[in-house]
């Protein structure tokens, strides 16, 4: 017996793509950081896992694994030298991109 869940005709697909084409309503600014975040956790986890796509492990992994997860990254990016490198690409409102981001994935993990 198969347990994988199968999909309903009220499932949606979430790539990169479906997401970019939600937020087309906001400001390119807004655009841009939101994408420079995802960009920015991408690089993280590259370094840090060895892949730059640790979603579908997330999926799989308990609640607080997960928190644990966003909360690396989060620290990650309130270095110092980080946050001076995202400012320095011209983002200044990156904090407010991170945590916009970071309530994305909550909700839809």
């Amino acid at each position: 017996m198969d347990l994988k869940k199968e999909k309903n005709i009220l499932s949606n697909v979430r790539t990169k793509e479906t997401y970019r084409s939600k937020i087309l309503s906001q400001s390119r600014g807004s655009q841009s950081g939101v994408f420079l975040s995802v960009g920015n956790f991408e690089n993280y986890c590259m370094q840090q896992y060895g892949k730059p796509n640790i979603i579908p492990d997330m999926l799989e992994s308990t609640e607080i694994e997960r928190i644990d997860t966003l909360q690396l990254w989060i620290s990650y990016m309130n270095n110092p030298f980080i946050a001076e490198v995202i400012t320095a690409k011209g983002n200044d409102e990156s904090k407010e991109f991170l945590t916009s981001l970071l309530n994305d994935l909550t909700t839809t993990i």
